[in-house]
Parts: C-alpha cells; sequence; structure tokens
C-alpha cells in the first residue's frame, strides 16, 4: 500500500499514468485481494461503524460522497461498481478525499512528512492525522522555539513568544506555517514522522484493546507504520 501514496508524492512531479505502468498492473492483478469487508475506525475515513466494503482503502461511503461533490448527487455507485472500479477513478478519489484535504502538495518539499500524513489519514481519516500532526508540530515548537512572534509583555518588553497553533483538525494556513517553521531541517522532519508513527501506533493499540480491530489486523498496521516510518528519503 505505501507505493501506492508514494505515487501520489511522484504526482507532484508531474508523471502520468502512462510512466507507471507497473503500478496500474500491480492494482489489477491484486483486485480481488484488496476487495474487502472492513470495520469502522473512523467517521471520516468513510469506515462509519458496521461492516463496510472498501476496494484498497477505498470504501462504497467515500466512493459515493466523492461521486456526490464531483458528479452530482444523482451518481451513486453500487458494491459491484466498487469492486470493479478503474483505477484511475479510484486514484482521484484518493487524492480528492486524502491529498487534497491535507493540502500536501503545499508542503511537498518534505515528502517524508507528506508520506506519513497522508497514510495516516488513507487508514484512520482526515481529521485524525491532521490534528496528530499538529499535536506534534506544537510539541516540537515548545522544545525548539522555531516558530515564534514578537510580542510585548505585561512590562511593555519585546519578547519572542513561540506560537501555539490551534489543534482543530484542519490544516490551514498557521498549519502550514508552521511546518515550514519547525520543520525547517531533516532532521526535523524525521523526527515529526517518528513522533507521527508512534502516536498512530499508540492508536492502533488502543483500537485492539478494545476489539475494535483484531489481533491480525493490528499487526498489519503495525507494520505498515513501520515501513512509513523506515522509508529512506531517497526513496520518495
Amino acid at each position: 500500500m505505501t507505493s501506492f501514496v508514494k505515487f501520489l508524492l511522484r504526482l507532484q512531479g508531474g508523471l502520468t499514468l502512462k510512466d507507471n505502468v507497473p503500478l496500474l498492473e500491480t492494482f489489477e492483478s491484486n483486485r480481488k485481494r484488496m476487495f474487502s469487508a472492513i470495520s469502522g475506525l473512523s467517521g471520516d475515513s468513510g469506515m462509519t461503524g458496521g461492516s463496510e466494503y472498501a476496494l484498497c482503502g477505498v470504501s462504497l461511503a467515500m466512493l459515493n460522497e466523492w461521486a456526490h461533490r464531483r458528479l452530482g448527487p444523482s451518481t451513486t455507485y453500487t458494491v459491484e461498481e466498487l469492486q470493479e472500479l478503474p483505477f484511475h477513478i479510484w486514484l482521484e478519489v484518493v487524492k480528492t478525499m486524502f491529498w487534497e484535504p491535507l493540502r500536501c502538495s503545499e508542503f511537498y518539499e518534505r515528502p517524508h512528512l507528506a508520506l506519513a500524513v497522508v497514510d495516516y489519514a488513507f487508514c484512520s481519516g482526515v481529521e485524525r492525522a491532521a490534528l496528530t500532526l499538529q499535536e506534534v508540530l506544537n510539541k516540537m515548537n515548545a522544545q525548539s522555539g522555531s516558530y515564534t512572534t514578537r510580542r510585548k509583555d505585561d512590562d511593555g518588553i519585546l519578547r519572542n513568544i513561540r506560537i501555539q497553533i490551534e489543534e482543530d483538525g484542519i490544516i490551514g494556513r498557521e498549519t502550514l506555517t508552521a511546518i515550514q517553521k519547525v520543520l525547517r531541517h531533516a532532521t526535523a522532519e524525521r523526527e515529526a514522522v517518528r513522533r507521527i508513527c508512534t502516536l498512530r501506533s499508540v492508536f492502533v493499540c488502543s483500537l485492539a484493546e478494545e476489539d475494535r480491530i483484531s489481533v491480525k489486523q493490528r499487526d498489519v498496521l503495525l507494520n505498515r507504520i513501520n515501513m512509513i516510518e523506515g522509508t529512506p528519503r531517497w526513496a520518495l
């Protein structure tokens, strides 16, 4: 699955589907295996309660939400149509529902961070991924003081005040500025990815403890998280 998200990163460089035939072939050859019933993990991931069918992380509910936005309210997909969903539609849904709301193209020069954030959203929803990113940025800035502003204190003396961005689950201009200021060096980006992956692992383990996912699902997700964290920058 990492390869699909990495493909989104490469799209920013102008790559077209014609340039990535192996990815398309992999998608088609694994279509049956990737189509499955899933259990709800997150409200904005399209996985809401009970069982839901999904193709490679795109649920039927999410597909229809995308279709209503882009194609009109009269367009509704069935389970059978989801199972046969063309690759270019699948990719457009992922871009529209994950990549664009997280505004990853605006911090594309930090590809490891973009990969960690969008993959988190892909599995657990945009809001949770955005909240985790904001939490990490605030905690790192509290330590480094990289993102500050000059303000007068009670005595009228100008001082550097560390910015605390609002943790609202929405990637806006303030969060994007914090990314630029707090993660200006590659080492800081790696540390942010490590922290995001750690928090994500804790969340996954809590789901397993609450019996919301199976032990097997937990192990698959933890392995996925380790892959994301261990992806070298040159591979992006």
